[in-house]
């Protein structure tokens, strides 16, 4: 993140990248909390009663049920109410850089949780070692925690207001999402310089549109889909409409970069370690 996390990775985006970026994208919500509650539940019987490094009991993800929760709330939302707390968050990234900046690492070890599991709290630790890193010139080489999480469960935690989770915790989770965005639209929009068909690069961008969780469609340009859907028939008028094996690999192509199938079976972040 730190102001815009695509500048530092020095990006140059077109116009139809930048206009897909305004709201960083995100998590298949709804569609992602279900099917991560399904998995789990179907996972819990064997999970139950096994234990992890820190002798914590892994059980039915209360993860899952918390993203289901937020997912039904948010679609109780709106749109003001919605774009106030993208705003919010963003506001309390960019603060945090501007503390960092004016007090250094203190900010972040304030920020560390101080009571909690031992999982929880090793977890903060190496949230705090991440923060450090990041926001070291040049960037360290510190692992985000958060690496390999869905993109529902890092947009969830993300955007969430409600201080479950540290100001850390919800700028690590942003920073992976970046990252899975960044890697999803560079190899969606590699083919531009060499390629006239482009109808793979549209309908990518169209299921990345409506994987956007509520927060996020309520800052996306007015009109983007229909635009997109507008080029995307141009295209399939000189092509020929994308087979169905064609839209499944797209599908699939973000479902892969974006760790869709990721289900985490434990009662915190904790496990993300």
């Amino acid at each position: 993140m730190r102001c815009n996390v695509y500048d530092r990775w020095g990006v140059e985006m077109s116009t139809t990248i930048t206009a897909a970026l305004q709201s960083p994208v995100n998590a298949y919500l709804t569609q992602q909390a279900s099917q991560s509650a399904a998995a789990t539940t179907s996972a819990s019987s064997g999970a139950a009663g096994t234990k992890n490094p820190s002798t914590d009991t892994i059980t039915l993800s209360d993860t899952a049920k918390e993203m289901a929760a937020q997912a039904t709330s948010w679609a109780s939302m709106s749109q003001l109410q919605l774009q106030s707390i993208y705003n919010s968050s963003w506001k309390t990234f960019v603060q945090f850089d501007a503390n960092f900046s004016a007090q250094g690492n203190k900010v972040i070890y304030a920020d560390e949780r101080t009571s909690g599991t031992p999982a929880e709290l090793a977890f903060t630790k190496k949230i705090a070692n991440y923060m450090v890193s990041v926001h070291t010139i040049p960037t360290g080489n510190v692992a985000n925690p958060y690496a390999g999480a869905s993109r529902a469960m890092v947009t969830s935690i993300m955007y969430d207001t409600s201080g479950k989770y540290t100001t850390s915790e919800r700028y690590a989770a942003g920073e992976e999402q970046g990252q899975q965005d960044y890697t999803y639209l560079s190899n969606l929009f590699a083919s531009i310089p060499t390629d006239p068909d482009q109808r793979k690069m549209y309908q990518g961008l169209l299921d990345y549109y409506n994987a956007l969780s509520p927060v996020e469609k309520s800052v996306s340009p007015g009109g983007y889909q229909e635009q997109v859907g507008a080029y995307l028939n141009q295209q399939e008028t000189l092509f020929g409409v994308l087979s169905k094996k064609d839209v499944a690999s797209v599908a699939q192509a973000m479902s892969t970069v974006f760790n869709e199938s990721t289900v985490l079976g434990s009662t915190s972040t904790s496990t993300l370690q």
